[in-house]
């Protein structure tokens, strides 16, 4: 599948769950996947994992002077951004930034792993499959089959 070819994306907290994920489909459908997170080692195996499609920038999206690196290395290597994946928290509205949202509900990743047993995981998605209209929980992979959205590439302008 081609549907992102000739297409640069980023993704923020790139390097695992469902941003992974996101990653690596964004990848098979065409697109140069720049990724950013704080942890190196996250981000070296997603872009082992996913292949020469992806690019691993390791910046703290809060730093300003991360961002204008991370700006650099996208505008040096693709000269273009057409597709902005916020996955880490990133504050838009403040900018005047409005975005369309797709949001998988309540989602079985690795953090949540860390948090809950396997025992309280299973109890929870049990649970969530009571009270979502799905009737469960997402997961990192198979949310991401909704159709993409016509793309329309525009050149990439750096933050001033």
């Amino acid at each position: 599948m081609t549907r992102l070819a000739g297409r640069t994306a980023l993704i923020t907290g790139g390097g695992t769950g469902i941003a992974r994920a996101t990653a690596g489909r964004f990848a098979d459908e065409g697109a140069t996947v720049f990724m950013t997170g704080r942890r190196h080692a996250e981000l070296d195996a997603a872009v082992e994992d996913i292949g020469t499609r992806a690019i691993a920038v390791r910046a703290d999206i809060t730093s300003t002077a991360d961002l204008d690196r991370l700006y650099a290395t996208i505008a040096e290597r693709t000269g273009r951004l057409d597709v902005f994946y916020a996955n880490a928290g990133v504050r838009l509205k403040v900018h005047g930034i409005r975005v369309n949202v797709l949001s998988p509900g309540p989602t079985d990743t690795p953090m949540l792993r860390t948090l809950l047993s396997d025992a309280e995981v299973a109890e929870f998605s049990q649970w969530v499959a009571g009270q979502t209209p799905s009737g469960h929980s997402g997961n990192r992979s198979t949310w991401l089959k909704p159709r993409f959205s016509r793309l329309r590439g525009q050149r990439f302008r750096q933050r001033r």
